[in-house]
């Protein structure tokens, strides 16, 4: 009847999971550089950032940190030290390319479940984020919405006050 047999080989893809991996530990990188900013005092001019000390700030750090520390699991793998992510001073993660091959090389399923599922690394980290972004119920969304209504507020009672003087 004409028909062709077609063969489908399914293999892991180390090199895919280190490069999703790495633009991971760049993302979060990049999202510890802004709070690092909005949260230091520049030495050179002696001024805060923007949101020195804001505690939604300090819990988004903290909570990521965290939720990149703990275990997961009762798996071999069960942290993601164990992969070669870690954090570093100043708040940052750092990726051990070779640690991380050599697991994926050795444990590529026990990688796959620590990072997938409803309760895997993965998940654990979007859920965090999504609790100070989300546009709606979000602590940093929120916060901006807080921040803005007082603005209104402020600029209003300033225009009331100077209406006053010149009345």
């Amino acid at each position: 009847s004409g028909s062709e047999r077609i063969s489908v080989t399914v293999a892991p893809d180390p090199a895919a999971v280190l490069e999703t991996l790495t633009a991971l530990v760049t993302a979060y990188n990049e999202i510890a550089a802004v709070i690092q900013a909005q949260n230091t005092i520049d030495p050179l001019t002696n001024r805060g950032g923007p949101l020195l000390g804001d505690s939604t700030l300090v819990s988004l750090s903290q909570r990521l940190a965290s939720g990149l520390a703990r275990s997961y699991g009762n798996a071999d793998i069960q942290s993601a030290a164990q992969l070669g992510i870690t954090l570093k001073s100043g708040g940052g993660l750092q990726i051990d390319a070779d640690q991380l091959e050599a697991v994926l090389e050795s444990s590529f399923e026990e990688v796959a479940r620590f990072m997938a599922g409803e309760d895997g690394f993965a998940d654990q980290l979007r859920r965090i984020a999504d609790g100070f972004v989300d546009p709606k119920n979000g602590l940093l969304s929120l916060r901006i919405t807080n921040t803005n209504e007082a603005i209104s507020t402020l600029r209003q009672r300033i225009e009331d006050a100077e209406e006053r003087l010149e009345s």
